[in-house]
């Protein structure tokens, strides 16, 4: 909240942002009715706080494109901004984003621990400690190639190796964060081979690199 206002003046004032910083100060004021609680709070308090922070993240569903739309507000009024002022949202923007992922990822363990709704019990909240990562490369790649075959009417395949002494592809991980990231790199590569190969389109190679301590793809 601190450093949204370390932002030029004229992004501050529109009216996305304004409206992005509106749910991080109810957010946070629904958080201060929690400070004093005691170290092992009730049974009922803690279904209370679970339940809060639920509708923080609901809350904050659509924050990435209000405040994108906050950036674009301005641009429409302004024009191109300059290169100083550029680089500022873009830090800002940034620091933001990676804040925003640490903050929904612990939010989400809490309440998929502490809540109701326990989806899968092999995983620890949203953890998998046997993440499959072959199975959410495939996943990944079928859903990839759902889309692409939808606009291109093709789609290229997708050979996999792994290399390490350790052929074993399981680890903990959290399944949703890593199958998003590997769906957008797959489907960005779909459309390079697609858009750049009429004939004779190669396969998309993913390689995993299994070391000691690591997991590499």
């Amino acid at each position: 909240m601190q450093e949204i206002h370390l932002l030029p003046e004229s992004l501050v004032t529109m009216p996305s942002t304004k409206t992005v910083i509106g749910l991080y100060k109810q957010s946070f004021l629904d958080m201060l009715a929690f400070k004093d609680e005691p170290k092992r709070p009730s049974d009922g308090r803690l279904t209370d706080f679970t339940e809060t922070l639920a509708q923080i993240l609901e809350r904050h569903r659509e924050v990435v494109e209000t405040m994108a739309q906050g950036v674009l507000e301005l641009k429409e009024r302004e024009g191109d901004l300059d290169t100083q002022t550029e680089a500022q949202v873009q830090y800002f923007l940034d620091r933001f984003y990676m804040s925003r992922i640490s903050i929904r990822m612990l939010i989400s363990q809490h309440v998929i621990l502490f809540g109701p709704d326990l989806r899968n019990n092999r995983q620890i909240g949203s953890i998998d400690p046997h993440c499959d990562i072959m199975g959410v490369i495939d996943h990944a790649y079928n859903s990839a190639r759902f889309l692409c075959e939808q606009f291109y009417l093709t789609a290229p395949s997708m050979t996999t190796q792994v290399i390490g002494l350790d052929k074993t592809t399981e680890f903990a991980y959290v399944p949703s964060h890593l199958y998003h990231m590997v769906f957008e790199i797959i489907k960005n590569s779909m459309r390079a081979l697609v858009e750049k190969n009429e004939d004779n389109m190669p396969p998309i190679h993913v390689m995993i690199c299994v070391g000691k301590e690591d997991l590499t793809i």
